[in-house]
């Protein structure tokens, strides 16, 4: 008699609770952030062999931060195929495989910088619209680049964009852009100076102003500018290092977050254009000014900015 024996991976149910009055855009990146140490029996090291799943249907997940089985918090951002229903729930399954295994850089990732070897198992480009973890030197085609006299970038596994002393600017646009409501975020793990971060732009090329984070056509930026929300003035919206981000929601209506707390400022009225031209880039006259990412992306926007909850079952 052949009997087949099937071992059960252990498993911990998470419902996802969606409690606006419309539901999620598909696909859609859902936080799932929770305390590894729970589960540290269950876990390996770095967290590697953990697999989320719907139904039978594994999902694309990406460890952020806490990626330890020490740690008392974990980001992993999970991509879901289907809508989570207005005021609905739907529910994944996080398993742990045996200790032995690790991410496998296709549908278990982490951040690039967690990894021994820089992007090794970095699967961000699978979880979210749009990604670049600016691996090795040689800049992303996708991007266009703006280097006027005084203006450095530098890619060498994260980027660094620097000015001189001298009024000087520069950057890079995301040339294709995207379209509908999305936030575009990067984690910032060095700054100087305030005039630099992120903009959100109704073009690819610079407005009659110039080209810098001042002048660009519907810039909105963290630190000094104008024509766009004014952080200057307002510490909640300068630039520091943490994940910093940007959503443009409608006309005369846009939202920042740092570490995913949102903040607003003075804001001028802009028409949302069809199509959402993000960049990354720096403006200032003295001294001089420097930057560094270590990605960027760009995600769905959860209904109303409200991210669904999570609730792990036993």
């Amino acid at each position: 008699i052949n009997v087949n024996f099937v071992k059960e991976v252990p498993y911990v149910p998470i419902t996802i609770t969606n409690t606006q009055s419309t539901a999620t855009p598909a696909p859609f990146q859902q936080m799932i952030e929770f305390n590894p140490s729970t589960y540290a029996q269950y876990e390996n090291g770095n967290l590697g062999n953990i697999r989320f799943y719907q139904g039978s249907t594994e999902l694309y997940s990406w460890c952020e931060s806490g990626c330890s089985n020490t740690s008392s918090s974990a980001i992993f951002w999970i991509k879901l195929l289907n809508s989570v229903p207005a005021n609905g729930n739907v529910i994944v399954n996080m398993t742990f495989e045996p200790k032995s295994v690790n991410y496998d850089g296709l549908y278990a990732g982490e951040a690039p910088q967690l990894a021994p070897t820089y992007g090794e198992y970095d699967n961000g480009a699978s979880v979210f619209t749009f990604y670049d973890n600016f691996a090795g030197t040689i800049i992303n085609n996708e991007w266009t680049q703006v280097v006027p006299s005084g203006t450095t970038i530098t890619q060498n596994n994260g980027i660094t964009i620097t000015t001189d002393s001298s009024s000087t600017y520069g950057g890079l646009i995301l040339t294709n852009g995207f379209s509908g409501v999305q936030i575009f975020e990067g984690d910032v793990t060095a700054v100087s100076g305030v005039a630099a971060g992120l903009a959100l732009q109704t073009g690819n090329t610079a407005s009659s102003g110039g080209i810098d984070f001042n002048y660009w056509s519907g810039s909105v930026a963290y630190g000094s500018m104008s024509g766009g929300m004014s952080g200057n003035n307002n510490p909640n919206l300068q630039i520091s290092t943490g994940i910093m981000g940007g959503v443009w929601t409608s006309s005369s209506s846009q939202t920042w977050y740092k570490n995913y707390v949102a903040t607003t400022g003075t804001q001028s009225a802009y028409t949302l254009p069809s199509v959402v031209y993000p960049s990354i880039g720096i403006y200032y006259s003295s001294p001089s000014t420097s930057i560094t990412y270590q990605w960027v992306r760009v995600r769905a926007y959860p209904p109303n900015g409200v991210m669904p909850s999570t609730s792990f079952g036993s």
